[in-house]
């Protein structure tokens, strides 16, 4: 598989994209069921223990886009 611009960002540039696609991802969940925003809300919260963890960006998909 061929390089894409992807691959040569930084990780803390990555982490930070990530963060901020999380966010706008959180819009509309307070319409959901309880729970589907407890379960979702969860995986969010895995994903933003990564980013702080440092874990590879690659491994960490947002809830219902990744």
């Amino acid at each position: 598989m061929s390089p894409t611009p992807l691959d040569g960002t930084p990780a803390v540039v990555k982490r930070t994209q990530l963060v901020e696609q999380l966010l706008e991802a959180l819009d509309g969940v307070e319409e959901l069921a309880v729970e589907e925003q407890l379960t979702w809300l969860g995986q969010a919260q895995d994903v933003l223990s990564g980013v702080l963890r440092g874990d590879d960006v690659a491994q960490l998909r947002i809830p219902g886009i990744g």
